[in-house]
């Protein structure tokens, strides 16, 4: 399996997490950081209805962050740099701004992660 389709596969466990525990993520999503480097730092984008009832962004950050830590490997939590959790219009809610999430070095692809393909 190539490093797109295992960060994928950890990323529909993270969200599978959320909704075992009745806390469905209505969307979850990854972007290239810099769009015009191919490269393994990503910004993983979630939205779910319950998160906007959270005022307190450190705190949401946080919740979602630490699942992160719980549920991916090292292998692929390095490529997840930035957390941005958006409303249901788009706009972000919260976000962890330039701060990096580990401090992992970054992997190099050998192809850039379509992350707008249709299966």
């Amino acid at each position: 399996m190539d490093s797109n389709s295992t960060l994928k596969t950890a990323l529909l466990e993270f969200a599978k997490t959320f909704s075992e525990e009745g806390r469905p993520l209505d969307f979850v999503g990854i972007a290239p950081l810099y769009p015009a480097i191919p490269s393994t730092s990503y910004v993983l984008q979630v939205h779910a209805e319950w998160l906007d009832g959270i005022s307190n962004c450190n705190e949401a950050l946080k919740m979602v962050i630490d699942r992160l830590y719980a549920i991916l490997e090292p292998q692929n939590l390095r490529r997840i740099n930035r957390v941005d959790i958006c409303y249901s219009s788009g706009e972000i809610h919260c976000t962890t701004h330039n701060t990096l999430i580990n401090k992992r070095q970054f992997e190099l692809l050998n192809t850039p992660f379509q992350f707008t393909e249709q299966e």
